[in-house]
C-alpha cells in the first residue's frame, strides 16, 4: 500500500503539534487554567519547576517567558509610573490604561 508523502507529513504536524502545544490556545497564549496573577506589579513564587508567561491579553503578546525553579520568586514594581507608561506605550503601541497583563505559569510536567 502506498502513502502519499503529503499525507504523511500531515499526520506528523497533527501528532506533533497536539503534542507540544496542548498547554496553549489556538491564539497561541497559554489555556486559562494556567493564570497565575496579574498587573503591572507582582510578586510570583512558582510552585514547581516550569515556565511563566506574562501576556498582554488583548493582543495575545507574550511579552516575556521565564523559566522557573520551584520555590524561585519573580516580581515586578514601577518605581515611575510615568516613564514606565510611556516607554510601554512606545514599545507594545498600546497605552497601559488599555493593557491587561496576565501571568500564566505551565509547570514542567503537566497533563
Amino acid at each position: 500500500m502506498k502513502i502519499p508523502i503529503t499525507s504523511l507529513i500531515l499526520v506528523v504536524a497533527i501528532l506533533t503539534g497536539c503534542a507540544t502545544n496542548s498547554s496553549f490556545q489556538h491564539g497561541g497564549i497559554p489555556k486559562e487554567k494556567y493564570i497565575a496573577g496579574g498587573g503591572f506589579e507582582y510578586v510570583f513564587e512558582a510552585p514547581s519547576d516550569g515556565t511563566l508567561y506574562i501576556v498582554e491579553k488583548n493582543t495575545k503578546r507574550i511579552i516575556e517567558s521565564k523559566p522557573m525553579k520551584e520555590k524561585e520568586k519573580v516580581s515586578s514594581q514601577i518605581s515611575d509610573s510615568s516613564k514606565f507608561a510611556a516607554s510601554f506605550e512606545n514599545l507594545y503601541g498600546m497605552p497601559t490604561s488599555e493593557a491587561q497583563i496576565r501571568l500564566y505559569f505551565i509547570p514542567d510536567m503537566h497533563d
